[in-house]
């Protein structure tokens, strides 16, 4: 009879654990550097919402009107952040796992890592379908306008 794989243990050895936790160390780092730029982007985006009234009697907001720079930025934030936050809660399990030596810990770290690397997979994927709509359009764009 054979054993379904699922239900086989697999242990982790210490060497691993300490991988881990300085991979930790270096995923905190990035997230918290990642908070601080959504921080900023945030900011730009209020920024530039904030500045709509004193350029609109200007004539300074030709072209695109600074509430959809706001708005794009602030959209830019909220996308960015699931990313972030997924890679910061890997950290914190993963020093929770190091510490406690819990396999619901190292369970919990590596779910988190896993959907950190799903989010920015599907990002990944949108951004690349975008720059084809976007080359697509202008090669359109080019060939239309010879004519």
């Amino acid at each position: 009879m054979e054993t379904d794989i699922y239900d086989k243990k697999v242990e982790v050895p210490f060497e691993t654990m300490k991988v881990i936790n300085e991979t930790r160390k270096w995923t905190l780092f990035i997230s918290i550097i990642g908070f601080i730029g959504i921080g900023f982007i945030v900011l730009i985006g209020l920024l530039f919402g904030s500045l709509t009234p004193f350029l609109s009697g200007h004539g300074l907001s030709q072209g695109l009107p600074t509430v959809l720079i706001a708005f794009i930025y602030l959209v830019i934030a909220v996308v960015y952040f699931f990313p972030v936050y997924f890679l910061y809660k890997f950290s914190v399990f993963a020093k929770r796992a190091f510490h406690s030596l819990e396999s619901g810990d190292l369970h919990l770290a590596i779910k988190n890592l896993r959907t950190h690397y799903q989010i920015i997979g599907v990002l990944l994927i949108v951004f690349i379908g975008l720059y084809v709509i976007i080359g697509v359009g202008a090669l359109l764009l080019v060939i239309f306008t010879k004519f």
